[in-house]
């Protein structure tokens, strides 16, 4: 344990918390980040990634396995932490399901409680596809976004929304800043943000999906399936093959319901 770290608690999302580390209640509520600090005894802190208003992450060294990972740090706020124990519930059950890791979804490797603050570890992935398209777009080098490059990203979505309905999950929320990069020159992709995901079973909240990327029963307030997935991905492909979104609204009025977990800062 490194010296003034602090006790953590880790998060059990059934109930309860199993001791990690023990802490007291901080007077600051923040969560700084110092570059070279070791979070947990386990994770050295070699990059800061960026924020949002309600999380940061970073890119840390594993102590433990070698490797590189990214780690997520909720800010404390109780909505923030009910959301990301929805996130962590939801990616353990898909990653359970798909141990061999075939359906290109995000990793979840660990996440605990450490100075008042939930933190999730998750495997370290590239840029989000809006961010990328939009870099390309804008450096002016060679055209990523090719008609082949897309079918693959394609190919990939929908064996990742294949997989999430067949375990009856809708994911809720796909958009191009939950889709993120994890090879540039084998064009491979994950998607990541599961924290508005929902059972087809469960009572389904009126206010899902970016706005951007909403599917027409939602705008209307009708009943809704999985089938609002494939039309948020038909809009992020419209998108990256014309440049302009389907739906075109400015970035920060998209109105995305809560996004916790991934190497994409939401």
């Amino acid at each position: 344990m490194v010296p003034g770290q602090g006790m953590g608690l880790m998060v059990n999302v059934n109930g309860g918390a199993a001791l990690k580390a023990g802490t007291g209640f901080e007077e600051d509520k923040n969560f700084h980040v110092v570059l070279n600090s070791v979070i947990a005894g386990r994770y050295h802190v070699t990059e800061y990634l960026g924020s949002a208003a309600f999380s940061k992450a970073i890119q840390a060294h594993d102590l433990h396995t070698g490797m590189d990972v990214c780690v997520k740090i909720i800010k404390n706020n109780k909505d923030f932490f009910d959301q990301s124990l929805d996130e962590i519930k939801f990616l353990k059950y898909v990653n359970r399901h798909d141990p061999a890791d075939k359906y290109h979804i995000l990793c979840l490797y660990d996440y605990f409680y450490s100075r008042e603050h939930l933190l999730i570890v998750c495997e370290l992935l590239k840029a989000n596809l809006y961010e990328f398209h939009k870099f390309n777009r804008e450096s002016g080098g060679e055209v990523y976004f090719t008609v082949l490059r897309l079918q693959s990203i394609t190919i990939q979505c929908l064996e990742v929304l294949q997989f999430l309905h067949s375990l009856g999950l809708i994911h809720c929320d796909l958009n191009p800043e939950n889709i993120l990069v994890k090879s540039y020159s084998r064009c491979e992709v994950k998607v990541i943000d599961l924290g508005s995901s929902c059972f087809e079973t469960d009572h389904l909240c009126s206010y899902v999906q970016s706005r951007s990327y909403r599917a027409t029963e939602i705008i209307l307030g009708l009943s809704y399936d999985k089938k609002i997935d494939i039309w948020s991905l038909g809009c992020i492909l419209a998108e990256l093959c014309t440049g302009n979104g389907a739906m075109p609204l400015p970035r920060s009025s998209l109105g995305s319901p809560v996004s916790t977990t991934g190497n994409g800062v939401g």
